[in-house]
């Protein structure tokens, strides 16, 4: 695999996807809840559910779109994600910042599909990039860099991130002298004022939306990565389409 540039830049760019992909996953419950008061009940039927069923769609239709588009260009399985990624960003910071009902599910769910088509594509260039005997350990490496990178870093990115912007929220009301974070995440605020209880509130749950929404931006890189394996994936591929 030393010499094989394709799977390296193809495991960064999925490991980057993996890192949004796990912390969106971890926090868009939390954030409906914080924003308009739902339950995680009630978003793992309204949201989860839906959008879980169209990201298995934008698998399965960037495997076939990959399929179809191979004999035109060999590279088309590792430039269309990059263009799937490149549709999710608007996507989802959109969806993010609409009302909760079905429009927000569908521009929501649109960018999950764009998002997810790229499954298809890291075990295709995994696999191909070496021979028969190699795959097994080719994906055991692509899924360890990506659980490292993937698992290890997005939620603690977006929890992150969600402080920071909490903060900024606090210090643009003019409160930063008597609220902090910490103080903001409290289960019990009765012994604030109204206007620092507003404050809060506002804090806790748009902190968290603009770090999700800046989480996305990972995609940016992540298709550079696989624009990189695109050029490079006709020579280091192995294996032959049918």
């Amino acid at each position: 695999l030393g010499s094989k540039p394709t799977f390296w830049t193809m495991s960064l760019g999925a490991a980057l996807v993996a890192l949004v992909g796990y912390g969106l996953f971890g926090f868009q419950a939390p954030m409906m809840q914080r924003l308009h008061g739902m339950s995680p009940g009630t978003f793992a039927l309204q949201y989860g559910v839906p959008l879980s069923l169209i990201s298995a769609v934008g698998t399965f239709a960037g495997g076939y779109l990959a399929e179809k588009l191979t004999p035109r260009s060999v590279a088309a399985v590792a430039w269309l994600p990059a263009v799937g990624l490149g549709l999710a960003i608007p996507l989802y910071i959109v969806g993010f910042y609409m009302e909760p009902g079905t429009m927000q599910i569908a521009v929501w769910g649109l960018g999950a599909a764009a998002h997810y088509s790229y499954l298809g594509a890291q075990y295709t260039i995994g696999q191909g990039v070496v021979s028969q005997r190699s795959r097994a350990s080719s994906i055991a490496i692509l899924l360890f860099i990506i659980a490292l990178i993937g698992n290890g870093l997005g939620p603690q990115i977006v929890g992150i991130l969600s402080d920071m912007f909490m903060k900024m929220q606090i210090d643009a009301a003019g409160m930063s002298d008597t609220l902090t974070t910490t103080i903001c995440r409290g289960r019990d605020l009765s012994a604030l004022s109204e206007a620092q209880q507003t404050v809060c509130a506002t804090a806790y749950g748009e902190g968290l939306r603009q770090s999700m929404a800046a989480t996305v931006l990972f995609f940016i890189p992540a298709a550079a990565f696989y624009l990189l394996a695109a050029m490079t994936l006709k020579k280091d591929m192995v294996a032959k389409p049918v």
